[in-house]
């Protein structure tokens, strides 16, 4: 490779690591991030990983089967090293260095006389990074787009022994991170890498905690899903409405497939088609396919006149810095999307008992008061199918709420502030939190802009409620709209 073409791949790389890993560091924003942790936490102090869940109050009492149990233990200890930001800045790091191993593969596979001039990659690499950033964010879904992206890179050279042990290795870990390693030997098959690396990596699905059941759990979530027992906006499917780059992506890759029609290209075609689909059909699979993009369509382009690699390099680095203008550039909780400062002062209070949440909140409140107290839902759908249709059945009916509360025993409520308005039989819209937590029966003890925090007055002394109560925000020059209209009188008539 000559040695002018080495160092502009060095200097693009090196630029290209720098501006992502800045764009990627946030705050912590998914929901399920905090009940990794908790879960990460659960594994490290008892050295095993639970039969059944140790969280929910209404989860069922089947058989547990986190088949992400790994990704828990190794985010516990970066946590407990550095924090939440700690986290972020691994998360930052580890994403930027896989796309950029991308860029340097395709680069030297460019130099062997496959194309593909390096302002052109570095442009696929901006885009696919900025279509796969959101859906990358502190889970175990980046780790599973990681080992996609090693697998790829693993059948895409000749077979050798050493290879084969390798793509055993990558999917025995990938089984442990994410069901998605479930595609594996799909996707090793389609690559042309031969039956004995598709026998290995359906044999390495095998190397986890729950042997054949761990296999099938993701079948069985997606029957779930069908049922519609599941209420996450994440296995809903990718509209060209809402997801426009998506779409876009997809018709550029089968037009560079399509001019191309090299026999070479057939495997990587073929695994584009099935992550476009199983993309398509859920929208959380886009990480899988934009992570394993610049590998599959990256060799497909073909060499540029230097007016257009010229064109390509400054599209690149303008995407590079608008994604920059647009960055976080700080770390920590998302206050915003969770009742920090609420969470807070519940926990100085002192009061115990069980949390009715949202299942947006669970994790979060699991995190932070687990066994202490303990919440009656998360966001792991699949162990609270019955509960789903016990609390939906209690949300439409007052008398059938009232029977809910007492039947699992709930004293607090973290109810997240801005839900849409419940209509009334009389046609009146009113806050849900009139609704379902009145004031003569229950105390309002917190509030920030996420969540308000509830106490039951009948669980507690007067004396103790008094403390800590505080006033309805429905007055004051400076209160803000949304904060007094969260309080208006009089109390409702049963919802429709």
């Amino acid at each position: 490779m000559p040695s002018d073409r080495s160092r502009t791949i060095l200097w693009v790389t090196v630029c290209a690591f720098v501006g992502l890993t800045a764009a990627a560091i946030a705050p912590i924003r998914s929901n399920d991030y905090f009940w990794h942790l908790a879960t990460g936490r659960w594994i490290v102090e008892h050295r095993a990983v639970p039969l059944t869940d140790p969280f929910g109050v209404a989860s069922s009492r089947e058989p547990w089967i986190n088949d992400e149990w790994l990704f828990d233990v190794g985010v516990y200890p970066v946590f407990s090293i550095g924090g939440h930001a700690g986290v972020a800045w691994a998360l930052a790091i580890a994403t930027a260095a896989l796309f950029c191993a991308m860029l340097v593969l395709l680069q030297r596979r460019a130099g062997e006389g496959a194309g593909a001039p390096v302002s052109a990659v570095a442009l696929l690499i901006v885009i696919c990074w900025y279509g796969a950033e959101g859906w990358l964010r502190e889970r175990p879904s980046a780790a599973g787009a990681a080992c996609l992206a090693v697998v790829l890179m693993l059948v895409s050279r000749p077979r050798r022994p050493w290879r084969i042990a390798a793509l055993f290795a990558t999917t025995v870990v990938w089984a442990n991170v994410h069901p998605s390693a479930l595609i594996a030997p799909v996707v090793v098959g389609l690559s042309g890498a031969g039956a004995i690396a598709v026998v290995a990596t359906a044999i390495a699905l095998l190397a986890n905690p729950y042997g054949i059941h761990g296999v099938l759990a993701p079948i069985r979530l997606v029957n779930l899903i069908r049922l519609g027992d599941f209420h996450n906006e994440e296995w809903a499917p990718s509209t060209p409405a809402e997801f426009p780059l998506f779409y876009a992506i997809v018709i550029a890759a089968l037009l560079l497939f399509a001019m191309r029609r090299r026999r070479e290209d057939l495997g990587r075609f073929l695994v584009f088609a099935l992550l476009t689909i199983l993309a398509m059909r859920f929208c959380r699979n886009q990480a899988l396919f934009f992570v394993a993009l610049p590998l599959l369509a990256g060799p497909a382009i073909p060499p540029l006149k230097k007016r257009i690699e010229r064109l390509a390099a400054v599209a690149a680095a303008a995407i590079l810095i608008a994604i920059l203008a647009n960055a976080w550039f700080h770390n920590g909780i998302d206050r915003s999307k969770f009742p920090v400062d609420a969470v807070a002062r519940l926990r100085a209070s002192g009061l115990p008992g069980r949390i009715y949440n949202t299942y947006g909140l669970g994790g979060f409140l699991i995190w932070n008061f687990y066994p202490e107290r303990r919440v009656i839902t998360d966001g792991r759908n699949e162990l609270y199918v019955a509960y789903n249709i016990e609390h939906n059945r209690a949300l439409r009916d007052l008398r059938e709420w009232h029977r809910f509360i007492r039947k699992w025993d709930l004293r607090l409520a973290v109810f997240d502030y801005n839900r849409p308005p419940v209509r009334l039989e009389n046609g009146r819209e009113v806050p849900p939190a009139l609704v379902y937590f009145p004031p003569r029966e229950w105390a309002l003890i917190a509030i920030d802009p996420v969540a308000m925090v509830f106490a039951r007055r009948d669980a507690y002394p007067a004396g103790v409620l008094q403390r800590w109560e505080v006033t309805p925000p429905s007055t004051g020059a400076n209160a803000r709209p949304a904060l007094r209209r969260a309080w208006p009188p009089p109390p409702p008539r049963t919802p429709q």
